[in-house]
This record gives C-alpha cells, structure tokens and sequence, in this order.
C-alpha cells in the first residue's frame, strides 16, 4: 500500500493571470517559491520517504524545496504533467470564450474545449496508469510526495471515487497551489481518498 501525498505545484504568473498552462513550462513566481518553501516546512517530520516531481519547471522549483528540507533525492516524471492545453496554451478563460465559444461550451460540459493537445479521458489514463505502476513497486506503507499539477490531482481523485474524466472536472474542486491530497493506492484493489486538498500555507 503505498500512501501518496499529491502536492500540487506553487503559483506562477500564468496562474494569476487565468491562462491556461498546460505543457508550457512556466516558474514560480516569488509568491510561489514562497509557497514551496513554507509547504515543505509544514511536511518536515511527517515521514515521506520518497519524492516524485512532474518534470515542468513549477513542480521541479516546489519539489527543490521539499528535497532540501526533508533530505530527498526527487526523480521527475513526464507522466505527472498537466494536461496538454493544445491551441489553448496561454488564453485566459476569458480569451477562450471569446475566440472559441463552441470549444468552451464543451469545456463547461466537462469535456475537451481546445483543438489538439490531450482530452481529460488521456490525462485521467496515463495518471492512473502512472500511480498504479509506482503502487505496485513501492515497498509496503511507504509515503510518497508527489509533485505535480491540478488536472492530474481532479484525475486521481475522481478515479479512487470510482468516477471518469467527466466526473472529475464537473464534481471535483480544483485543488488549490501548494495544497496536498492524501491518497491511498494498494497494488490491486480500491483506492481510497483519505483528504483533498488541506491547505498547509497560505
């Protein structure tokens, strides 16, 4: 059983300014490392004995700061990305709106709004595929940080509450910058969604 502590990423300025990520790979923003910095002294001393990062530079800078302070050595993984944001890659939500009201009807539906880029069904897949694997290679009660992204988070979440992709954008809030989800994934066998998204800092 391996009891994962999903983090996600701190701030950036795309954050507050409403645009859309995905795999653009955007900093921290000094309100961000400040986050990071204080998540992972909130984390200290509560026993994670491995740290697993999402390979954009937002999660790399927050899972810097736990290495340090809790004396992990962090790998990264593509698997942990966001989701793909195809032709909404910088749009505001209310740029989307307006340049693509059809596409952002879909998305208020729960579905995909954006040409290209990944559906929310392929990021729910390759997120489970990801923490089913690390599951079944953890050794027995092991915790371990995850650093990584919202849409990866609302996909793990939804899938231990036995939900989709759909489910997971339409029933499930988005997990705030430097709030961590507790999940437990046993190698086979039901999941179980132990907190979501406690926020440690402000």
């Amino acid at each position: 059983m391996a009891r994962l502590l999903l983090i996600r990423h701190g701030v950036t300025d795309w954050n507050e300014a409403d645009r859309w990520q995905g795999h653009q790979d955007e900093p921290l923003n000094p309100r961000g490392e400040h986050q990071a910095a204080s998540l992972a002294a909130a984390l200290s001393g509560h026993g994670v004995q491995a740290l697993v990062s999402s390979d954009l530079q937002r999660a790399r800078q927050t899972a810097a700061y736990l290495a340090t302070t809790c004396a992990l050595t962090p790998t990264f993984c593509s698997d942990l990305r966001e989701i793909a944001t195809g032709s909404w890659t910088g749009l505001t939500h209310a740029d989307a709106r307006a340049s693509d009201p059809a596409g952002f009807e879909r998305h208020l539906a729960g579905g995909t709004g954006w040409a290209g880029g990944e559906t929310y069904g392929d990021l729910q897949a390759r997120a489970v595929r990801w923490a089913s694997r690390l599951a079944g290679e953890a050794a027995p009660a092991s915790v371990i940080a995850v650093v990584t992204h919202g849409g990866v988070i609302r996909a793990l979440v939804a899938h231990a509450l036995g939900a989709g992709s759909v489910a997971a954008r339409l029933h499930v809030a988005p997990a705030a910058n430097a709030g961590v989800t507790t999940i437990e994934v046993p190698p086979s066998g039901a999941w179980r969604l132990l907190a979501y998204n406690v926020p440690l800092v402000v």
